[in-house]
């Protein structure tokens, strides 16, 4: 399946999910499902509402005909499934499915090194000090034309650049599709009126 058919097909699952007020408690499945996904979630004392989420969604999935399960895992666990994979071509999981040994799709949440500053290099930026476990490319992306964008989007100097940048680096993501944000919420700062370049 291609990123964007995946994309669009994990959106639309997303937006049945989030619109649902109440979770499918039973429901009389297909027989036979279009396709078998294992959404893995941190377990434990782990953010409640990410797991609301993942059982949400996969409750979502089974309504449309979807084998999901989701997989409440500690973080020791996680991390040589998803995050740091064996990249080995014939011992390894980079790759596969969770049944053979890899992951399907991971729950986690991240944030911007700075709130007052949307930088994408901490979560895109494609190196070793950037990738997980050290840092937040927990999808071990790398994309050149992404992380010039992101260096261009930083270093501009004037608000055209940074949003011809930041609209270019935009286009790289949704053909790529590293990953998909089911919840961004809302922050609310207050500033002093005489404050500049804060848009009230």
């Amino acid at each position: 399946m291609s990123n964007k058919k995946l994309a669009i097909t994990t959106l639309l699952i997303i937006a049945i999910s989030v619109v649902s007020i109440a979770l499918v408690t039973s429901k009389a499945y297909a027989a036979t499902p279009v396709f078998k996904i294992t959404f893995i979630c941190p377990g434990g004392s782990s953010n409640p509402t990410r797991q609301q989420f993942a059982r949400m969604i996969a409750e979502q999935c089974k309504s449309i005909g979807i084998d999901a399960r989701v997989e409440y895992m500690p973080w020791p666990a996680i991390y040589p499934l998803t995050l740091v994979p064996d990249p080995d071509p014939v011992t390894g999981n980079r790759g596969k499915t969770f049944d053979e040994g890899g992951f399907d799709a991971l729950f986690v949440g991240w944030t911007f090194t700075n709130p007052f500053v949307v930088d994408p290099k901490s979560i895109f930026y494609g190196t070793e000090t950037n990738w997980a476990p050290t840092g937040q490319n927990y999808y071990l992306w790398l994309n050149q034309t992404g992380m010039d964008l992101i260096d261009q989007f930083n270093e501009a100097t004037n608000e055209a650049a940074k949003k011809a940048a930041g609209n270019k680096f935009q286009e790289v993501l949704y053909d790529e599709v590293p990953a998909l944000s089911i919840v961004v919420p809302r922050q609310v700062f207050l500033v002093q009126k005489n404050m500049k370049y804060v848009d009230p």
